[in-house]
């Protein structure tokens, strides 16, 4: 009997002596896992918060287009609708047939400011007087575009960190016997993934945002 608890003994103590190393491989395994996966939940945390901290200073302009009231011109309007002041903004010019429209607007908008009615400056390529007004161009369009002149008008500009933005609005004109019959609109945002984009470097830019920060400060 005696001889049998020992032996039951030394079994035992073989299988602590291999079976403690096992236990804090594994024990170790799960601290490992755990810390592994804590950093990870702190890294997304830390990364939505600065997401976040950036999305509070983004500036998102907005295009609109409207009938004049009791005219067949058509108004363009640009707000700035984000969180932030939008720099170094400038209205890509459009082209189309043998016309060329550029719409003027200020190089710096802060949060909540608009322009109601953009001026837009029309050149005909096509006749030696140059330039013609928007309501000229909007008349003449019927005669080369029957029923309907379709546009599309961009806009791009830079936060104050200098991420680029770009806006654009997708505008339709119906005309009917020279008078504007309906007016249409799809506005496309600024497509935000670029905040998650390492920070561009300034170059060129640089005077252009000093300048733009500037006239913010006046």
């Amino acid at each position: 009997m005696e001889g049998l608890l020992g032996v039951l003994q030394g079994l035992i103590l073989l299988l602590l002596h291999y079976l403690f190393p096992i236990l804090a491989l594994l024990t170790a395994w799960f601290m490992l896992r755990h810390f592994v996966t804590y950093v990870r939940t702190a890294f997304e945390y830390a990364a939505a918060a600065e997401r976040q901290g950036k999305l509070r200073l983004v500036p998102i302009l907005a295009l609109d287009a409207q009938q004049v009231p009791e005219t067949d011109s058509v108004k363009i309007s640009l707000s700035n609708v984000g969180q932030g002041p939008a720099f170094n903004i400038w209205m890509q010019p459009v082209e189309i047939s043998h016309w060329k429209i550029r719409l003027e607007a200020p190089s710096f908008l802060r949060q909540g400011d608009e322009c109601e009615d953009l001026k837009v400056t029309v050149e005909n390529r096509g006749s030696v007087q140059g330039e013609t007004s928007w309501l000229t161009f909007l008349a003449e369009a019927e005669s080369w575009n029957p029923g309907q002149l379709e546009l599309e008008i961009a806009c791009s500009y830079a936060d104050v960190q200098n991420h680029k933005f770009q806006v654009r609005l997708s505008l339709v004109v119906k005309r009917q016997q020279g008078a504007v019959e309906s007016i249409s609109s799809h506005f496309h945002g600024p497509d935000l993934s670029v905040l998650d984009a390492p920070k561009p470097l300034a170059k060129q830019s640089g005077r252009k945002m000093k300048d733009s920060r500037a006239v913010a400060a006046m």
